[in-house]
């Protein structure tokens, strides 16, 4: 013998959005290609991620689109009170394509602020 099961449900929608479907949005695509760099970096233990992301938000100038965390490390050949984070950057101007040269500078300013903020360094 199997079993079946009815279920019925009864839907109100007029609480939401007013009863209508929302419209979707689309965004253009940018004219101009981003470009990512990944930034290994080693700070003390104790310092949070969140701190390196409020850091590098604060530092990574107009051409910063966005950053991820993608690693963290611990153990040799980092010191037992250190850590290692790994973040992908990316940047892009609204009016070029960026340089070699220009993406290089972009990504120097956060990693310059993360030093005097924070004590980290390059992962090297």
């Amino acid at each position: 013998l199997r079993a079946e099961r009815v279920i019925v449900a009864e839907l109100a929608i007029e609480g939401l959005s007013a009863g209508r479907p929302t419209v979707p949005l689309g965004a253009t695509p940018p004219r101009y290609p981003t470009v990512e760099r990944d930034v290994a970096l080693v700070m003390p233990e104790h310092t949070p991620a969140g701190a390196v992301a409020d850091a590098i938000d604060r530092h990574g100038g107009p051409l910063l689109r966005s950053r991820a965390l993608f690693d963290v490390y611990r153990g040799r050949p980092l010191a037992d009170d250190e850590k290692g984070l790994a973040y992908r950057l990316a940047f892009r101007a609204e009016d070029r394509t960026l340089t070699e040269d220009a993406a290089d500078a972009a990504v120097a300013e956060p990693v310059k602020g993360l030093a005097r903020d924070l004590g980290a360094r390059l992962r090297t």
